[in-house]
């Protein structure tokens, strides 16, 4: 799953480690979940049953994460709580929410289409990839990574959409 990688290269900016762990993800699939058992018995997933192509798009959010280029945000988050994590994605350098009013009555679907709003008067999108999960696993791109990485997770067989569409 090249696609992978192109995807995690593009969000991390090539941050090495990502790469360098995604690539054993690939080439070495077995010896990759042994290493990050953990990890994935957290999630819920039985590495060793996994085919690999699911195995590398969980484990591409697990390296995201693991870097703060990607924050897990649990649906029924308080928007407090929402906007702090997601103010940490990208060491929270490339916008801030803050100002931002969330409503009390909404919910995580909302709060992301009014950063979104936001966010796309500056060519930037909160996304989500999509994991099959009830938490949203959450990045913050420009618009025109958002096309090719969009573009590339629909090649793998994935999606990475706007935040609040998923």
């Amino acid at each position: 799953m090249p696609c992978v990688l192109a995807i995690a290269d593009c969000i991390s900016r090539s941050n090495p480690a990502v790469h360098a762990d995604l690539e054993q993800c690939l080439n070495e699939p077995a010896a990759y979940a042994a290493r990050f058992a953990e990890r994935f018995e957290e999630r819920g997933i039985d590495a060793a049953a996994c085919d690999a192509d699911t195995l590398c798009w969980i484990a591409m959010v697990d390296e995201l994460e693991a870097v703060h280029d990607l924050i897990g945000v649990d649906s029924s988050s308080e928007p407090e709580d929402f906007l702090w994590a997601v103010s940490r994605l990208n060491g929270g350098e490339k916008s801030d929410l803050s100002g931002l009013d969330l409503s009390e009555d909404g919910d995580v679907f909302q709060w992301c289409a009014v950063c979104n709003a936001y966010l796309r008067q500056q060519d930037m999108l909160l996304c989500g990839v999509d994991i099959d999960s009830d938490d949203l696993q959450l990045i913050l791109v420009t618009t025109m990574e958002y096309d090719k990485i969009s573009a590339l997770a629909e090649q793998a067989g994935y999606r990475i959409a706007p935040a609040e569409t998923l």
